[in-house]
């Protein structure tokens, strides 16, 4: 855990100087050192993660280019440029950590550069700490196939802003036929003049409503997917769900999800209208991580929106803090800042302290604690229970 709590040292540190104090000198030389970090941090990680482990057993038999056929191209169970691209890696090693790196690589550049394009720059590394917190491991260690896709649509992101939409469904399609869950790509334009006004604000419990309506019609998807992997998943999913009350929605989530992001996208309408760029992308959030908790088989869409979550709810903080609490001594600048931060990581680093496994009794932070490297190759012995009993050894 050691290494974690440096990483999180360093990011308060550069949040200090360049966040609040504004400083310029060397920033973009820290960028590129947190870059670093994050990248190797994750690319040279040893039997860290659940999908980590799936794929590292599949890497050893997956077929080279001049082995492809139509059989091995089916039973990879892939979208076509994703098999494509791991048997260009097959073909060129048979080390998985370079597999790990280079993800690890595309994923943590597509969204340090969308960080620094978020407000001019001027969060970056507050964005950083709360992304390291929240889903840096979901996107570097769990979900590799849909990393892919999520850094192409962030790559995507000036286009769409831009209106380009024939280089933006470009890019669409690139992320799709590397993981089908990139299907709502293709929707995204359709969303850009939705805004949060009292009209939406009035219709979203109706929309949850219908959702909430139809939640026990979802397993049917898997009776008329063409896609034998995508009728899988339904029904891994809706099993996922039926083990669970998610139909409860707590009071503290609502807060969180809906009431907390729209309060400061207003403070940034009214005080910095300029950072007010990605509502939008804010309300797609917003609906997915309603629907999620009534439609399980959603949740893999929060990995697409949440930074821009995290977006509004940083900016609005600093926002709040700049313009309508200004004139605060450092202590009580820092004390709002700690405040304002709390809700947001509590809500999301809470998770790694559920049980994640009844009996024995396993927690989720063991996933990734303690850290091994390919350097020391340290194998957790809880870590690699919870791997046998998923079934993945």
């Amino acid at each position: 855990m050691f290494v974690y709590y440096l990483v999180i040292l360093l990011l308060s540190f550069l949040i200090y100087y360049y966040d609040y104090k504004h400083f310029c000198a060397y920033k973009k030389t820290w960028i590129a050192v947190v870059a670093l970090i994050l990248t190797l941090l994750a690319g040279l990680r040893y039997r860290i993660g659940i999908d980590t482990i799936t794929y590292m057993n599949m890497f050893e038999s997956f077929p080279k280019l001049y082995e492809i056929s139509l059989t091995s191209y089916q039973e990879g169970s892939m979208a076509p440029l994703c098999f494509l691209f791991f048997s260009t890696l097959r073909t060129i090693t048979t080390e998985f950590w370079i597999v790990q790196l280079l993800i690890s690589f595309i994923i943590n550049i597509a969204v340090l550069k969308t960080f620094a394009e978020m407000a001019e720059g001027k969060y970056f590394f507050t964005l950083c700490l709360v992304y390291f917190l929240t889903i840096y491991y979901a996107l570097n260690c769990e979900s590799l196939r849909e990393s892919i896709s999520i850094a192409i649509f962030l790559f995507s992101l000036k286009p769409l802003f831009n209106n380009q939409y024939s280089k933006y469904f470009l890019f669409a399609t690139i992320a799709f036929l590397f993981h089908y869950g990139a299907i709502l790509l293709f929707f995204i334009p359709f969303a850009k003049w939705m805004r949060i006004n009292i009209v939406f604000i009035i219709l979203l419990p109706l929309i949850f409503a219908c959702i909430y309506s139809i939640q026990n019609y979802f397993y049917l998807l898997q009776y008329v997917s063409i896609n034998p992997q995508i009728a899988d998943k339904v029904q891994l999913y809706t099993e996922a769900a039926s083990q669970k009350d998610i139909s409860i929605i707590s009071f503290n989530g609502i807060i969180m999800i809906v009431i907390l992001p729209i309060i400061f996208k207003f403070i940034i309408n009214k005080y910095a209208p300029k950072f007010n760029r990605y509502e939008f992308l804010l309300i797609l959030q917003i609906l997915i991580s309603l629907s999620t908790m009534v439609v399980f088989i959603l949740y893999r869409y929060n990995n697409y929106m949440y930074i821009f979550y995290a977006y509004y709810y940083i900016c609005g903080m600093y926002v709040l803090i700049d313009k309508i609490l200004k004139r605060l001594s450092i202590k009580r600048y820092f004390i709002y800042y700690v405040i304002g931060l709390t809700p947001l990581l509590y809500m999301s680093v809470k998770t790694w302290f559920d049980i994640y496994i009844e009996y024995p009794q396993f927690y989720r932070y063991e996933l990734l604690n303690p850290y091994s490297s390919i350097l020391d190759k340290q194998i957790s012995d809880n870590r690699e229970f919870i791997y046998l009993y998923f079934g993945i050894l």
